[in-house]
């Protein structure tokens, strides 16, 4: 088998097992399908396209999610347009509680307008550590950002979010 064919190959099973946590990334930063499935398609056009300068300096799934971390923020520049970037998350609250469905729910809206709130570089950042479960090492790479870096906006967006949802309350 020659290069290119090795490379195709690798490069097919790398989107077959991260297609779906790139695409819930891309969703959870847009907020609608439509631009999740675009994020996702450029992400990977743009990782095919450096395929070979990869070489595994880092893993894959955080190189895939720096890749769409900044075609969504590309895209956020160029829309100029923050509505309706996280009206349809899907917050699992749900496991390990009794409480009922129309609770869960509001809590979901709540948390979905919260997040709608917040600046692209700390909604990003919530997205990664909370909802993709990243280390905080990872969500640097992914984000490009020193760790300290990254800390601060976690630190600065959860305060957020508690006063926001605070106030949705009142």
């Amino acid at each position: 088998m020659d290069k290119a064919s090795s490379q195709l190959r690798e490069f097919e099973v790398v989107v077959r097992y991260e297609y779906e946590r790139v695409y819930r990334f891309a969703y959870h930063l847009a907020g609608n399908e439509h631009t999740a499935s675009d994020l996702t398609q450029d992400t990977f056009r743009s990782a095919w396209e450096k395929w070979e300068q990869f070489g595994g300096r880092s893993q894959v799934r955080t190189w895939l999610h720096s890749i769409v971390y900044r075609k969504f923020l590309d895209f956020v520049r160029k829309t100029k347009s923050r509505t309706s970037t996280m009206q349809n998350l899907a917050v699992d609250y749900g496991h390990d509680t009794a409480e009922p469905e129309s609770i869960l729910v509001e809590v979901r809206l709540d948390l979905s307008q919260a997040l709608q709130q917040l600046e692209a570089p700390d909604k990003a950042v919530i997205v990664l550590r909370y909802f993709q479960g990243m280390s905080v090492a990872e969500t640097a790479a992914a984000t490009q950002q020193p760790a300290g870096t990254v800390k601060w906006r976690v630190h600065k967006a959860l305060q957020q979010l508690r006063v926001l949802l605070k106030s949705s309350h009142e």
